[in-house]
């Protein structure tokens, strides 16, 4: 979240060669995000055994992801219809109810609704059927390779969460496998090579070096950055860079309101450049929407915890519930 919100802000400077480098270098932020959601999954305890147990997690997981996403959506849309009146169409409208475009940054949650469906289909075919895991491991790996020498001519979001996939399973292997440093090593060594291999057939055919052009749909040059980022940032989580004092509290802070910073710092972002016109510079603008994000996300907080201390203490004066 913090490299992301280091991205967004990023944007508006890039002819800075530093700003530049910083933008590019941390594009790793979607796979990390994909990756943490997706390892959660895989090593919590997930008893489905039967197609209600299945269908209870798909609703709860989308509920998480839909009602913060359409009351983000309904707020900046509403900044929208202030600033940009001219944006707000029945079809502009529509994009954003079924997330097929719209504002930018809703590409994330389309994916993780995918996601939604395809973690359970693919730990299930892991303990059932594991020539069809590995048949679509295979077939992502390929549409991964296939995306480097190929635009996909249509909607890229269609298509997306295939070559996404190998994060996912990138994360079932750290998941079934953490407790052997060795392969973590290995992982990352390998990862290393596939992202040298990519780089080299990058300037070869004589393609985009900028992760950002690589990125939608993400072809294996982007992701094998990101999958050698993983473990790297992996290893330091592990040995304790994590827990130092200070950084410590702010990751764990930016971690459990990941989702909704996610949300909170585009809102951010809009109001700080369409409403004012102040000037900055790239680490000052930066600051001023990473702040302004966590204060908001502290005021949000504290209006969370005042309404539900309210609701305990009127069920309290009701007398017992069921």
């Amino acid at each position: 979240m913090f490299v992301m919100i280091l991205l967004h802000t990023n944007a508006y400077f890039l002819s800075i060669p530093l700003v530049f480098f910083l933008w590019n270098a941390g594009q790793f932020a979607v796979p990390i995000f994909i990756f943490c959601s997706s390892y959660l999954f895989f090593v919590k305890t997930h008893i489905f055994k039967t197609p209600k147990d299945v269908l209870l997690y798909i609703r709860r997981r989308l509920s998480r992801l839909l009602i913060p996403y359409y009351i983000f959506a309904a707020f900046y849309i509403l900044l929208q219809s202030i600033k940009e009146p001219s944006r707000i169409t029945l079809r502009y409208l529509f994009q954003n109810a079924f997330i097929i475009e719209g504002i930018s940054i809703n590409w994330l949650i389309l994916l993780f609704i995918f996601f939604t469906f395809l973690t359970p289909f693919l730990f299930y075919m892991w303990t059932h059927n594991r020539i069809v895991f590995y048949f679509y491991t295979a077939l992502s790996l390929f549409s991964s390779v296939f995306l480097m020498f190929n635009h996909f001519p249509y909607n890229y979001r269609l298509i997306m969460w295939l070559p996404w996939s190998l994060i996912v399973i990138f994360s079932f292997y750290v998941a079934k496998n953490e407790q052997k440093k060795s392969t973590l090593y290995l992982m990352f060594l390998f990862w290393i090579v596939v992202f040298l291999m990519m780089y080299y057939i990058q300037v070869r055919f004589g393609f985009s070096l900028r992760m950002y052009d690589n990125k939608y749909p993400p072809n294996l040059y982007h992701l094998s950055f990101g999958l050698f980022s993983i473990p790297l940032l992996y290893l330091a989580a592990k040995n304790g860079f994590l827990s130092l004092p200070g950084i410590k509290e702010m990751f764990h802070f930016l971690s459990i309101h990941s989702y909704s910073l996610y949300f909170i710092h585009w809102v951010v972002l809009y109001i700080v450049t369409a409403f004012f016109h102040f000037k900055f510079t790239w680490v000052s603008f930066f600051l001023t929407i990473l702040i302004s994000s966590v204060i908001v996300q502290v005021v949000l907080n504290r209006f969370s915890y005042i309404i539900r201390s309210f609701y305990r203490f009127s069920a309290l004066k009701r007398g017992p519930t069921i």
